[in-house]
């Protein structure tokens, strides 16, 4: 998962990679360690991503494929004993190897383990012509190699300038929402002027959804046991957003409905009414991500009454002067926005979620 940051948290980052390099050096080297390089390689790889969650995922997979690879690595020396054959060895590689490519479907931890069991294999292999003895000492030295560099990268990540991914994901959803609301206005001023807009113009958003749900499982899975973060509230903010971009491209198809000389605008002073009153509390509900926030609650209760009072104008009393397509477009757009507007309301929310996410 790469997940983009502001220039700053990716400075901080660069400062602190730089010094937590030194730092895992210097720490394996003070323990007497024959091969430090991997305490720092491992770290620099644990800490690829500035967030405290995709550290910790990089850091759990980095160690459990390597250390995997180790104890494959030695129980092949161990099963395989003087294959001083160069092209038994390369028969070994070559199993092992693509072992590791076949099963990367299933985590990038089955390409680390089939890449550290190599290198304990050659290491066995060059530094002596008995692989056992060497291959288990460079194997186990390995692993503890691999457990420092991550624990280090691990610790670093949560105490030194820590980048929740909580919360980088709530702004993130707080700007897409705004998003929502910009596409509504264009959509609504599009209505008033009798014109159509491309679909293309959700492409951004669309992007940005999908990679809502990945990152809050990162976040749930790896920063939920050390900060108090209420997923649920989260999860109903992706839910919510994603229901509302459906509605979104709904309304485009009905903007476009007909050629432009078979319908005309109805009512588009209630449509921009409606939508002006939509907007606000989307706008409020992006920053509070709460249904029973009274900004988001009487908003779309207002949105509501306004929708159902232009239908019920459009059924029994404007109706009989209206060409049948303009109005067909004008109920389609009032009943969209009134189930946008339902979509937000209290007890939809928490009919869909199972309790309170205020």
């Amino acid at each position: 998962m790469n997940t983009p940051f502001p220039p700053i948290l990716y400075s901080r980052h660069a400062i602190k990679t730089g010094l937590a390099c030194a730092l895992a050096y210097g720490v394996s080297s003070l323990l007497g360690s024959s091969y430090p390089v991997w305490a720092v390689i491992s770290f620099i790889v644990a800490m690829q991503n500035p967030s405290v969650a995709e550290s910790l995922q990089a850091s759990v997979q980095r160690f459990t494929g390597m250390a995997l690879g180790a104890i494959v690595g030695i129980a092949l020396s161990l099963v395989f004993t003087h294959p001083e054959n160069i092209l038994w060895i390369a028969c070994i590689i070559f199993v092992v190897n693509g072992a590791g490519s076949y099963f990367f479907r299933y985590g990038a931890r089955y390409m680390l383990a089939s890449i550290a069991a190599t290198i304990v294999l050659l290491v066995g292999h060059i530094q002596a012509h008995s692989t056992v003895e060497a291959a288990t000492r460079f194997g186990l030295t390995l692993i503890w190699e691999i457990a420092l560099g991550v624990g280090l990268a691990a610790a670093v990540s949560m105490l030194l300038w820590p980048v929740r991914l909580g919360d980088t994901l709530k702004d993130d959803l707080r700007t897409q929402y705004a998003m929502v609301v910009d596409h509504l206005n264009a959509i609504a001023r599009a209505y008033a002027a009798n014109q159509t807009l491309s679909p293309k113009i959700l492409v951004g958003l669309i992007q940005k959804l999908l990679r809502n749900r990945d990152r809050l499982t990162a976040a749930s899975r790896h920063e939920a046991f050390l900060y108090n973060e209420d997923v649920s509230v989260l999860d109903n903010r992706i839910v919510t957003l994603n229901r509302s971009v459906t509605i979104l491209r709904i309304l485009l198809d009905a903007l476009d409905d007909g050629e432009e000389d078979e319908r005309r605008p109805v009512m588009p002073e209630k449509v921009e009414a409606v939508v002006a009153q939509v907007n606000a509390a989307i706008t409020r509900y992006g920053v509070t991500g709460s249904p029973a926030d009274p900004a988001v609650r009487d908003g779309m209760a207002a949105a509501i009454a306004t929708c159902r009072a232009a239908m019920e104008q459009l059924y029994h009393e404007d109706s009989r002067d209206i060409p049948t397509r303009s109005l067909v477009r004008a109920v389609s757009f009032f009943r969209l926005l009134n189930q946008l507007a339902v979509m937000y309301q209290p007890q939809t929310l928490l009919h869909e979620t199972g309790g309170a996410k205020g």
